[in-house]
């Protein structure tokens, strides 16, 4: 992996790229988002023309690599493909003409998912925690089987167990709390800054599950101090996804520096 921390003070792993937008799903009356892209994996994928939306040129969006948003509905426990739009969808609404791409393949102006033998992941209820599209955390996700197009097999997923805290969610809380808890008067004087980077990962409670110091300083005091305040950090977010924990890992640079020192330090 590469070395983002080394640039950012505080970090989630998964901040480090934009939020991709899902595909949607038209399912028992609803509309929800679909956390897979049936799409990618039809055999002429590939071979689609860049320009899905004859002259018009889609308009380029960080958050929506693959060029398109496709729309699905799933009628009598098949998938169809119903629409291909361009990624500012809702507030642009041109879309790819179906029948120029699949030729005598539609029923009734829907293309079936026949190609498709593959799970699909449909999140429900309450955002809990929202990162990029893949991992968002909803209160609860759907996991549809699918063979050959047809849905065989549903399982429901229960995340109830996902907890938020302020130190996980809320940069200043944990700055305060690290700098607050350092022991200034213990360590020696510091001519310039001392940098320990560290890795804290969440797990099944709500409290930190691993702390490790990814690049230590030279002064083993740092290092065992840096350390020892982390390790005592009250509470940590936990994440669930398809109801059981879900590790994530963030980077965390402690510095040690004399302002820090004057502002932190307790008399």
């Amino acid at each position: 992996m590469r070395l983002h921390y080394l640039f950012f003070l505080l970090t989630p792993l998964w901040t480090l790229a934009t939020g991709q937008a899902p595909d949607r799903l038209i399912w028992e009356g609803d509309t929800l988002p679909l956390y897979t892209h049936p799409l990618r994996s039809h055999p002429i994928y590939k071979q689609l023309p860049k320009t899905l939306f004859g002259t018009q040129q889609a308009p380029f969006n960080t958050g929506c690599w693959r060029g398109h948003i496709a729309e699905w509905e799933i009628q009598h426990d098949t998938l169809f493909l119903v629409n291909i739009y361009t990624c500012d969808y809702p507030s642009n609404k041109t879309k790819a003409d179906l029948n120029a791409l699949f030729p005598n393949q539609l029923i009734r102006e829907k293309l079936p998912a026949s190609w498709l033998s593959a799970p699909l992941l449909v999140p429900q209820g309450k955002l809990l925690y929202y990162t990029q599209s893949y991992v968002a955390i909803y209160e609860k996700e759907i996991e549809l089987t699918l063979k050959n197009g047809i849905v065989t097999h549903s399982q429901e997923f229960d995340n109830f167990k996902t907890q938020l805290s302020v130190y996980a969610e809320k940069d200043d809380s944990l700055l305060n709390y690290v700098y607050s808890h350092i022991n200034w008067q213990l360590l020696p004087d510091i001519s310039k800054p001392v940098k320990v980077f560290a890795e804290i990962v969440s797990g099944a409670h709500p409290f930190p599950d691993t702390i490790r110091l990814l690049k230590k300083s030279n002064q083993a005091v740092f290092d065992d101090e840096a350390l020892r305040v982390l390790k005592s950090i009250p509470s940590w977010s936990c994440y669930y996804k398809r109801g059981v924990p879900y590790p994530i890992g963030y980077y965390f640079v402690v510095v040690f520096d004399e302002n820090r020192r004057k502002k932190y330090a307790k008399p």
